[in-house]
């Protein structure tokens, strides 16, 4: 795979990413002490850390023992860095899901560089958890003051789409939950900065988490 800055791995410095990463680490770290079950990790952005304290999204997994290990403003090579240094070793979730790659898109990166650095992330969350049934989930659609981005999303998620088996991923796309067969953006989906999502989409979401499991 070609080399990109969305490729390599890279921490961050500000204190509280720090600070959620020693938390995520030292949660794994405690599970692979006790040899704790996991049925569900989540890894990604602030819209997987959304997921953290969104009820329309947790309504629908009750019961499941979760990692959410979402960080607000991660991009690809941050995610990388962290599961090179220790967030995912020696557990083993059922499932796990995967969202990454809005964040590459400041400053203006290429599709074909989003799209390396979300899928080596895929490549690396299996070569550490080889056991989990990976869903990984196309860049979400945005709305507007963002919208012209979504021709870049589509083409990049075709990438995503075609490289997923090679690490045995599931590849799922949400891009109905967002937008219309022709491109329009579906009302009360996308929060008013056009890239979080609102409780509604977190809703579609989990269901979907749930059927895909099920």
């Amino acid at each position: 795979m070609k080399s990109f800055t969305s490729t390599t791995p890279a921490a961050r410095n500000e204190p509280r990413w720090v600070n959620t990463l020693s938390t995520q680490l030292a949660q794994t770290q405690t599970i692979a002490n006790f040899e704790g079950t996991v049925d569900l990790l989540l890894l990604g952005d602030s819209i997987t850390e959304g997921c953290e304290w969104v009820g329309e999204y947790q309504q629908h997994l009750k019961g499941m023992k979760i990692l959410m290990y979402g960080i607000g403003g991660d991009k690809t090579q941050h995610v990388l860095w962290r599961i090179e240094n220790g967030i995912l070793n020696g557990i083993s979730p059922k499932y796990g899901t995967l969202l990454i790659g809005i964040n590459n898109f400041w400053p203006e990166t290429s599709v074909e560089e989003v799209a390396a650095g979300a899928i080596a992330c895929g490549r690396a969350m299996y070569e550490k958890l080889p056991n989990t049934k990976l869903f990984h989930f196309g860049v979400f659609s945005v709305g507007s003051g963002a919208f012209s981005f979504n021709g870049k999303i589509d083409a990049i998620n075709e990438l995503i789409e075609a490289a997923a088996p090679s690490y045995n991923a599931h590849y799922v796309s949400l891009r109905d939950v967002f937008l219309t067969a022709d491109g329009h953006e579906i009302p009360g989906m996308i929060s008013a900065d056009g890239i979080h999502i609102t409780g509604k989409a977190y809703d579609a979401w989990g269901a979907k988490v749930k059927a895909l499991i099920a």
